[in-house]
């Protein structure tokens, strides 16, 4: 369940942002599975699935190095060049699609900010490719998150300025001013008091400073002390 599920969940987000992407959502639309099922739809449901097993295979690469494991760092280092060599495939099949499908995203990926960070993206997977096969380290994970990164701003920045292309700008869409600045006064307070303590986990996990829980605070929260004596965790 938890494998379909991987697969699933990002193929229907995929779907969705084609269904945008691709002009057959707007303002008043009925529900109908054909807004999520025309060609940019599936294809962005691919892209998706493909970029999921793209981190995921560069991640537990870099993890089966940090836990000295030389087979699963080879068997995850082939399913990321994999996944890697498969996105390229699916970018073009993609420059394709929407050029028929998605007129106005297709324009704004050839063109101005969105053509940058189209080229970013691909720079940024040649370096991904170059890295793989050496050691995995710090550099690796980031050059494989600049290049969904990239490839998520270029879409963005592509179908600006609307939100639903060609049909409701951003602008159009948005909420009262004040709405806005409160929505951005607590997502401020809310990154500063969460983020670092994110930071700091992601950190003491990554170099090894986490001590792995007892079978005691496994089985129930408890655990002795020094002394022998039973407490609860």
């Amino acid at each position: 369940m938890f494998a379909l599920a991987s697969v699933v969940t990002p193929f229907f987000l995929g779907a969705a942002v084609g269904g945008v992407a691709s002009e057959r959502v707007a303002p008043g639309t009925d529900a109908s599975a054909h807004v999520w099922t025309g060609p940019t739809s599936i294809v962005f449901g691919v892209v998706a699935v493909t970029t999921t097993a793209f981190l995921g295979a560069v991640f537990l690469t870099g993890d089966a190095h940090r836990f000295e494991a030389p087979d699963l760092v080879g068997h995850f280092r082939r399913r990321a060049l994999g996944s890697l060599a498969a996105l390229a495939v699916l970018a073009v099949i993609t420059g394709f699609v929407t050029h028929e499908d998605s007129p106005y995203v297709w324009h704004g990926l050839t063109h101005g900010l969105g053509l940058f960070f189209v080229i970013l993206a691909g720079v940024a997977s040649l370096l991904t490719a170059w890295l793989l096969p050496r050691t995995p380290g710090t550099w690796l994970r980031v050059s494989a998150v600049g290049v969904v990164g990239s490839a998520v701003v270029a879409w963005g920045t592509a179908q600006r300025p609307y939100l639903l292309p060609t049909s409701l700008t951003v602008a159009d869409a948005a909420g009262a001013p004040a709405t806005l600045t409160w929505l951005a006064v607590v997502t401020l307070v809310a990154l500063l008091l969460v983020m670092p303590a994110v930071f700091l986990l992601y950190w003491l996990d990554t170099h090894g400073e986490l001590e792995e829980l007892t079978d005691s605070e496994l089985r129930g929260g408890r655990g002795t002390d020094g002394d022998g004596t039973v407490r609860d965790g």
